[in-house]
């Protein structure tokens, strides 16, 4: 996360700082998080870090767009709202297109010049044709292949940080 504020320009002042047996997580304001406040975590709001002051974390709900305060103490848990999104699958389905069409057009096309060279050209002809079907099939497979690869990448960066006595607590400074 410390990463992701040097990335986004963030300074420690305009972030959310976590604590826990010395390891720290900075969260910066403008992310989207999701933030538990009751006992048993069920009650949650979705939202974008607007600020935190000394006594509340206040976020801007991203159903009704209204600012929520919420008294730290009260706070149980925070997810980062890193989900997955159709965004993400599409830029792995676009490089997937690029590798999977690319190895089996080139394959084909290879294939082809070489029945071209030893002169039997309308083998040569079917060649280029196939090439262009199977390479559009390989694009297809391998930009779903591409996608699903990026798409779980993105699920294993969900972070979730339990605040409590013995687990992270939130430092204000």
């Amino acid at each position: 996360m410390l990463m992701a504020s040097i990335i986004f320009g963030k300074s420690r002042s305009e972030s959310l700082i976590l604590e826990m047996d010395g390891k720290e997580a900075v969260i910066p304001f403008g992310v989207n998080i999701v933030i538990c406040y009751d006992d048993s975590s069920i009650v949650c709001i979705i939202g974008e870090l607007l600020n935190v002051t000394k006594g509340k974390v206040i976020i801007r709900q991203e159903i009704t767009n209204y600012d929520i305060r919420i008294p730290l103490n009260e706070v149980t848990k925070i997810n980062t709202n890193n989900t997955p999104s159709f965004k993400s699958f599409s830029k792995g389905f676009s490089k997937g297109c690029l590798i999977g069409g690319g190895i089996i057009g080139f394959s084909m096309s290879l294939m082809s010049v070489q029945f071209y060279s030893d002169g039997n050209f309308p083998e040569a002809r079917w060649r280029m044709i196939f090439a262009g079907f199977y390479g559009s099939i390989g694009a297809t497979v391998g930009g779903v292949i591409g996608g699903l690869i990026n798409y779980n990448k993105d699920i294993s960066n969900l972070s979730e940080y339990i605040i409590g006595n013995d687990n992270w607590k939130i430092i204000i400074k």
